[in-house]
């Protein structure tokens, strides 16, 4: 199984379990998104996105903010941002680099630069334009997606307020596991207290 056949079997088994448990959540999941979004973000990114990505988009354009929702479906109370949510977060991101920087313009390029070549997985000390904000909390914390080249291109890893990353290790390998994960805990429904 690839990993975008995997992430939509995963989302099939959240939104089963959904339907079953908690159908005030799954009514609160917006639609799928639309090619045309999708082609969006990679034409501002100017990388294709990870296959399990694109899936996950393509069964649904994200989850409303956790606090409407009775249940939060992504660890730490993370909502999936939609297409044009995640586009905008990622320009922000950028933006907060270029106008907080303490090097000279071209200091900052270069800087980016250098790191954008590095594999994907790779600790950076400034936001990149390879790295798609996906998930966020309510605090300015979220996920990306680090699209840059190599083994781990579409790893998932935590920012924290400011866009910086929490830690130089990806919190999982790809969208395909983070949501294999979210499926296997919710598996079993808590018993009610």
């Amino acid at each position: 199984m690839d990993l975008a056949e995997l992430a939509s079997s995963a989302w099939r088994e959240v939104a089963a379990w959904l339907a079953a448990y908690a159908p005030e959540t799954l009514a609160g999941v917006r639609p799928a998104a639309s090619e045309a979004d999708l082609a969006a973000v990679e034409a501002a990114l100017g990388v294709p996105l990870s296959p399990d990505m694109t899936a996950l988009w393509r069964a649904t354009s994200g989850l409303p903010a956790p606090s409407s929702l009775p249940t939060p479906l992504i660890p730490a109370c993370y909502h999936l941002l939609s297409p044009q949510e995640a586009l905008a977060s990622w320009q922000l991101g950028n933006q907060l680099v270029r106008s907080g920087a303490s090097r000279t313009p071209r200091e900052l390029e270069t800087a980016i630069a250098s790191q954008c070549r590095l594999p994907a997985g790779s600790p950076g000390s400034t936001w990149l334009p390879a790295w798609l904000p996906i998930a966020e909390d309510r605090s300015g914390n979220g996920l990306f997606l680090d699209l840059r080249p190599g083994p781990a291109r579409g790893c998932v890893r935590r920012y924290s307020v400011g866009y910086w990353p929490e830690s130089s290790a990806p919190a999982w390998p790809g969208v395909a596991v983070m949501l294999t994960a979210i499926a296997g805990s919710l598996a079993v429904p808590v018993p009610a207290t």
